[in-house]
């Protein structure tokens, strides 16, 4: 969309498309005032959906809650012995950031993409508050790995992600290319099973662009993975997302089978990890 609704972002790099959060970023970027427009690419990504979205994204209790659930999930398979200061995180589809900028307080740097340049800039917003300037956001295509310029990472996150990408083969290949010998990608998504697909009712998702598939099992992943030049060293169910009927209260339960209870939803997510083969 390359017209006056674009969102404009203060520090920009033309040449590969990156916003870094502060002038003194260790991105080597230069500050300039640039209006640039949401990506272009083939994939469509439901651009003017997240948009809207992106002011609401924060105050949905189940997405803040998935999240934290996830930092969990990573602390537990990452070990006691990992070295959180020293290591390098990309985040693909990051959104606004809720995930990206807890890790931000723990690691050494974080690389927020997401093809929502509205996304993002709440993303930006979020980190100057909290003064946070080992974050890098760029906006652009999941598939495109040009924009890391050769940039390899610790561990690579991808949550709740992969069920709105039409070809897979291409994300999850940037995956493993942006993974260092010893790094690990970390899928958190739907586990599919019959009713995975009503965590979007009441949204006319066609409409709006947005692709859904309706989600993953183990099985998946084993395909998956081998064929994008990675290995799978886990996948199973690792939590629960409970979403209540909007106006009521919120909270969780692990393990057990999704299934609707006193109103509310239950979605079993599955965590799939995978390393270099």
């Amino acid at each position: 969309r390359d017209d006056e609704s674009a969102p404009t972002f203060d520090f920009a790099c033309p040449e590969c498309n990156t916003v870094p959060l502060t002038r003194d970023s260790n991105s080597g970027h230069f500050p300039l005032s640039l209006n640039r427009p949401s990506i272009m690419s083939e994939t469509n990504y439901g651009t003017d959906w997240f948009a809207d979205m992106a002011s609401r994204w924060d105050d949905m209790p189940e997405v803040v809650e998935k999240n934290m659930d996830i930092l969990k999930s990573l602390t537990k398979h990452l070990g006691p012995d990992f070295a959180w200061k020293d290591a390098t995180v990309l985040e693909i589809g990051a959104g606004t950031g809720i995930l990206s900028l807890e890790l931000a307080t723990r690691v050494k740097s974080v690389t927020a993409m997401d093809p929502s340049a509205a996304m993002l800039e709440k993303l930006q917003e979020k980190a100057s508050k909290r003064g946070l300037t080992n974050v890098e956001a760029i906006n652009a295509a999941l598939e495109s790995i040009d924009q890391l310029k050769g940039q390899t990472y610790d561990v690579v996150i991808m949550s709740l992600t992969l069920h709105h990408i039409q070809e897979l083969n291409p994300v999850l290949s940037l995956a493993s290319q942006a993974l260092k010998p010893t790094g690990r990608l970390f899928v958190y998504d739907f586990l599919r099973q019959a009713g995975s697909e009503a965590f979007h009712d009441g949204i006319d998702l066609k409409t709006a662009g947005v692709h859904h598939k309706d989600g993953f099992n183990a099985e998946d992943f084993q395909s998956l993975y081998p064929a994008a030049g990675l290995k799978v060293l886990y996948a199973e169910t690792e939590f629960e997302m409970t979403v209540k009927p909007r106006g009521e209260g919120h909270g969780h339960s692990h393990g057990g089978h999704g299934h609707s209870h006193g109103g509310s939803r239950l979605f079993p997510i599955i965590c799939a990890i995978g390393g270099k083969a």
